[in-house]
């Protein structure tokens, strides 16, 4: 799925549609909802080969909103990636797939979402003055120059890295079995990083309050501010 803004203010959708993949559009109470199926019959393996669901793989649903008119905007998809770009939306912000990449760059909410597993997140030039929220399984997380209310993220087997991030609230990362690399990244009020099994690097860090935390890996890096402004507790 790929989402763009469109240059005459009006909502377009371009795609594909079969017999096996049917795609279904309505309207209602102002809400716009696009539904596209996949239903392969029992004798496609015999004609197309065991790959048969393979050749629908490079075929994209784009569509094309408004650029800064839309109250909301949720997408969820499954086997296949999101690309969204230069889109802002009043209040949410959600994409939620499987088995796919994420891909976000210059867009904000109110609230953004963005889930994913076995594949990785890439935003960058987000703004959200409420809460941000990232998840994924077995994928990278990457963030560049974001603002935000409030921060949070999870992953798994896979490392989380973060530049040029200001949260006014908190900062919540929470990783396994991958590391956690921050640089330049600032929250008003407290900041968390817990991951096992690999290393935390801090670098250029604004928080009263941080806590970092991890199991069979090192933890490095730098806080800016006075010495006298912090206290340290460390334990192995």
């Amino acid at each position: 799925v790929v989402i763009q803004p469109s240059s005459d203010g009006q909502i377009s959708i371009r795609y594909r549609e079969s017999e096996e993949r049917p795609c279904e559009i309505t309207k209602e109470n102002g809400t716009l909802r696009i539904r596209q199926t996949y239903s392969q019959h029992w004798y496609s393996s015999l004609v197309y080969g065991i790959f048969s669901s393979f050749r629908y793989l490079g075929d994209e649903i784009v569509l094309q909103v408004p650029e800064n008119s839309l109250d909301s905007l949720s997408v969820e998809n499954s086997n296949q990636g999101i690309r969204i770009e230069g889109i802002s939306a009043q209040s949410q912000l959600s994409l939620v797939t499987s088995n796919g990449r994420i891909d976000a760059e210059n867009v904000g909410a109110e609230h953004c979402r963005f889930q994913t597993s076995n594949s990785s997140i890439e935003l960058s030039q987000l703004n959200s003055a409420g809460e941000l929220e990232c998840y994924s399984t077995n994928g990278r997380l990457s963030v560049e120059q974001a603002n935000c209310g409030t921060f949070k993220a999870r992953t798994s087997n896979g490392p989380m890295e973060l530049s040029g991030v200001i949260c006014t609230h908190t900062l919540v990362l929470e990783n396994s079995n991958g590391k956690i690399d921050m640089e330049e990244t600032s929250a008003g009020t407290a900041l968390s990083a817990v991951t096992s099994n690999s290393f935390i690097l801090l670098e250029k860090a604004v928080c009263p309050q941080i806590l970092l935390k991890t199991s069979n890996g090192a933890i490095s890096g730098s806080i800016l501010g006075s010495r006298a402004d912090y206290s340290v507790i460390g334990k192995t």
